[in-house]
């Protein structure tokens, strides 16, 4: 299996906001990550896609907004904006993608 498909299965839909993960990801808690992955993996591959047009591309694109994520939460200000710093995240990567294809 591949590094970046390692990722892909942890993928589910979540609609909740996802703050009860937070305190756990300033913690460095892995399974508070996986938690992470599953709640906005799908949200965040279905936007990365749409910015990329390539699957591989967008999966690793996620996979690096993750781990950014993971280092940086500490920069997250408002824990009511988990999604949408995430998607900023996403976007980023994407365009640092398209700058070097």
């Amino acid at each position: 299996m591949q590094p970046n498909t390692i990722f892909m299965h942890h993928y589910s839909r979540g609609e909740e906001a996802g703050l009860d993960i937070i305190p756990g990801l300033k913690q460095k808690d892995e399974e508070a990550l996986r938690q992470l992955m599953r709640l906005y993996g799908n949200d965040l591959l279905r936007t990365a896609y749409l910015l990329l047009r390539d699957r591989h591309e967008a999966e690793e694109a996620v996979q690096d907004s993750f781990v950014l994520a993971f280092e940086r939460i500490r920069q997250l200000k408002d824990d009511m904006k988990l999604k949408s710093w995430l998607i900023r995240i996403v976007v980023n990567r994407c365009r640092m993608r398209q700058r070097t294809l």
